[in-house]
């Protein structure tokens, strides 16, 4: 059995699992036709010359999640204005981003170094640690399978999320982090939002082009900080027929 025929066995087992525990059972968009669920669905890899580097992203206005979607956030494709951080500051150095000037820092207040908003403690080290891992490392490869009430994620280092729409999911990560995954679609697009406690959450908007071939990721990173998140965006292009690339 392919990976994409497991995921679908996969979807349509939860969904009847998580039928009779949810009231009124799974929430079913009547947008998503077979044709916007083909567009989404299938293996997706990263296009990293086009894709934004989280580590020069513009803040977002205000605290927390910042506008990305339609009519807000940055168009996709080249990379970000040099001076930015998650959010801006002193840390890391490293390639430069797509859109010219040097990684600057990763560290800053929220993200990245230990000494963000609350408790200076382990746990809230770890919660930020995975919560840098989520947005820094972009996934190399994704997987997406969708239905008209679920969708399967597939990441290379989480292994696949089943989401019923409007439901939260809850994963431990370790023994002292746990990440709390929801989709939605919101204005005809996919959004899957990870929450890691005590760390903010990470949202994604999916949105493929007309003809399926390419998937823009418009992504938001909430930290709590007062300066608020920040946005960037990631380029996918569907995976060709027997060319895989590594997982990252």
């Amino acid at each position: 059995m392919n990976v994409r025929t497991a995921l679908a066995a996969a979807l349509a087992a939860g969904a009847t699992l998580f039928a009779g525990a949810c009231a009124g059972g799974p929430k079913h968009i009547s947008e998503i036709t077979p044709a916007v669920a083909e567009r989404l669905s299938g293996a997706w890899v990263l296009n990293e010359a086009e894709s934004d580097d989280p580590a020069q992203a513009v803040p977002a206005a205000g605290p927390g999640r910042g506008a990305v979607g339609p009519g807000g956030g940055r168009p996709p494709g080249g990379g970000m204005p040099p001076g930015g951080g998650i959010p801006p500051g002193g840390g890391m150095t490293g390639r430069p981003g797509a859109g010219g000037g040097g990684r600057p820092g990763m560290g800053g207040p929220g993200v990245g170094r230990p000494g963000g908003p609350g408790p200076g403690g382990s746990e809230n080290r770890a919660a930020q640690q995975e919560l840098r891992r989520m947005a820094m490392v972009a996934p190399r490869r994704v997987e997406l399978s969708l239905s008209d009430s679920a969708v399967v994620v597939s990441y290379p280092r989480e292994g696949s999320w089943l989401l019923l729409f409007g439901t939260d999911v809850k994963r431990a990560v370790s023994d002292s982090v746990e990440v709390t995954a929801r989709s939605d679609w919101e204005n005809g697009r996919l959004v899957v939002t990870r929450k890691v406690s005590g760390g903010g959450a990470l949202t994604e908007t999916f949105m493929p082009s007309a003809d399926g071939s390419r998937l823009t990721v418009a992504v938001e990173l909430a930290t709590g900080a007062p300066r608020g998140g920040i946005e960037f965006h990631r380029v996918y292009e569907r995976e060709r027929s027997g060319l895989r690339e590594p997982a990252r």
